[in-house]
């Protein structure tokens, strides 16, 4: 059976990138839709950074499946800063992880994965990446 590469490089990849959007989301533009039809931007976003904020729970090992995913809201609307913060959470938990844990088994509710494994539910970052920036301001998406 081969084994999966490490995945933090591609997540801190992916978190980044996904920083980089919200950062040129406008304040008046947070409950504009996006081509993710179930979410508008604030959403969007609290969705990608609940699951960014989970990633280090599930490398440490103290992730419950059970908790909610969602971010509701951010000091002072503030969501580029608190998505950077979630991003660099995500950067420390994983350098201080040691390489076996990737390894460990986690329950994410739905299934139970190595932590290696785990990277293919947490993708948001980079599966919502397109989405990050509202539907009116996008000017090369075919959605919109």
């Amino acid at each position: 059976m081969n084994t999966p590469k490490d995945p933090r490089p591609l997540l801190y990849r992916a978190a980044g990138q996904f920083a980089a959007l919200v950062a040129t989301v406008e304040p008046g533009q947070l409950d504009i839709p996006t081509p993710c039809h179930e979410f508008d931007s604030r959403a969007l976003i609290a969705h990608v950074m609940g699951n960014t904020l989970a990633y280090p729970h599930i490398m440490q090992g103290t992730y419950r499946a059970a908790e909610p995913g969602n971010v509701a809201e951010v000091p002072g609307d503030d969501w580029a800063a608190a998505y950077a913060d979630a991003e660099e959470r995500l950067i420390v938990a994983g350098w201080a992880m040691d390489d076996r844990a990737l390894d460990r088994m986690v329950d994410l509710g739905f299934a139970t994965l190595p932590v290696r494994g785990a990277r293919v539910s947490w993708k948001s970052p980079h599966t919502h990446g397109t989405c990050a920036r509202p539907s009116e301001v996008r000017t090369n998406s075919p959605r919109s």
